[in-house]
């Protein structure tokens, strides 16, 4: 029996799915604040949503079903085949996201895309500082 004043679970609980909506929406409207930005303005609307894959990464982590989720993308047809290019090319690794360049991070960012998209080929290329055993 609850006391006068105290809150029942269900208000709780309705506090608790408001906080988390109000949440996603902000994590949301980051990713389409970046995203919309003019450097990409004339871009196509599916090559838009592969950024929104690349940018939601850096918000709701690498994983393709909260990435789906939080951006109301289609995880197995659209999120899944991007993500795995990007875990493929490195971009994403070990549960982190590769960070854009701090000198151009919306080329960066463009790169990304492109390989998430599948229109680029990203390799990494061992340095001969990293092949020389010394």
């Amino acid at each position: 029996m609850h006391g006068a004043g105290s809150r029942s679970w269900g208000a709780d609980q309705a506090a608790v799915t408001f906080r988390r909506s109000a949440w996603n929406h902000f994590q949301r409207q980051a990713v389409e604040n970046i995203v919309s930005d003019p450097y990409w303005a004339g871009e196509e609307p599916q090559f838009r949503d592969s950024l929104r894959i690349v940018v939601g990464a850096h918000v709701f982590g690498p994983n393709a079903d909260k990435i789906a989720r939080g951006l109301g993308l289609n995880r197995d047809k659209f999120v899944r085949p991007r993500a795995r290019r990007l875990r493929e090319s490195g971009i994403w690794r070990d549960g982190g996201v590769e960070a854009p360049d701090d000198d151009n991070p919306l080329l960066d960012l463009t790169m990304q895309g492109l390989v998430a998209e599948g229109l680029v080929c990203r390799q990494v290329i061992p340095s001969d500082s990293d092949t020389d055993p010394q």
